[in-house]
């Protein structure tokens, strides 16, 4: 199964506490009615809704690092990942196994402050776009599918940038197919066909035809020479 497609976000926002005797890497995964600008003209917003669903499901959400699969810390399906919406945004809390020589080495890099983002993976359900008079687009996002939440080294700008723009075209490209009806006649077509009509003169035709007629009508002629001609010859000889 490969990974499914989807973007991801990131904040400055993760730490390493002890809770009794189990580690926990807890942090905000996203941060709720801020707006945020992801790229020049394009500004996104996470309503305080887009997780209700996915928690009331209880989907299978993992706890990673660094949106490896490799590095599983955590799960909803086990108990080990809590989420939880806050007047903040989304909290996670993931349970450490203390035996697990991997996710200590990653909460010890936490506590230390070595790796000190959050992430989240995520797929748009529903989402509210608003295109402004100045060119700029306003996105709101109500409704999604999360896939994990992660701690991460540093937020990786460039391919947030690059996932949204392209989830976000592919998602409003297809929105566009829909609303447009399916008997809709191809502009470029129409445009092959009158611009075909332009250059298409409409005497050609007819000059052509004549043309072929004058042909013709020199050729039965020449012929009717030819034939009259060798009937000359022939009385000639026979007198």
């Amino acid at each position: 199964m490969g990974k499914p497609i989807g973007e991801k976000r990131y904040l400055q926002n993760v730490r390493a506490v002890q809770d009794g005797d189990t580690p926990v890497i807890e942090g905000i995964a996203a941060v709720f009615d801020k707006p945020a600008e992801i790229w020049p003209g394009f500004t996104e917003v996470v309503r305080a809704t887009a997780f209700n669903r996915a928690l009331e499901q209880k989907s299978d959400v993992r706890g990673l690092y660094n949106h490896d699969w490799n590095y599983v810390l955590s799960r909803t399906k086990s108990g080990t990942l809590r989420l939880n919406v806050t007047d903040e945004g989304l909290k996670y809390e993931m349970q450490i196994d203390p035996e697990d020589t991997q996710a200590m080495s990653i909460w010890r890099k936490v506590k230390r402050g070595d790796v000190d983002g959050s992430s989240f993976w995520f797929e748009v359900v529903e989402e509210k776009v608003t295109n402004n008079d100045d060119d700029s687009i306003f996105r709101e996002l109500l409704e999604l599918k999360l896939y994990d939440v992660s701690a991460v080294t540093f937020p990786a700008y460039e391919e947030t940038v690059a996932e949204a723009r392209s989830a976000f075209q592919a998602r409003n490209g297809e929105q566009r197919e829909k609303e447009e009806p399916e008997n809709r006649t191809d502009r470029t077509d129409k445009t092959d066909i009158v611009e075909a009509n332009k250059e298409t003169d409409p005497e050609k035709p007819r000059a052509d035809e004549a043309e072929t007629e004058r042909a013709s009508a020199q050729g039965s002629h020449a012929h009717r020479e030819r034939r009259q001609r060798l009937a000359e010859l022939r009385i000639r000889n026979a007198a």
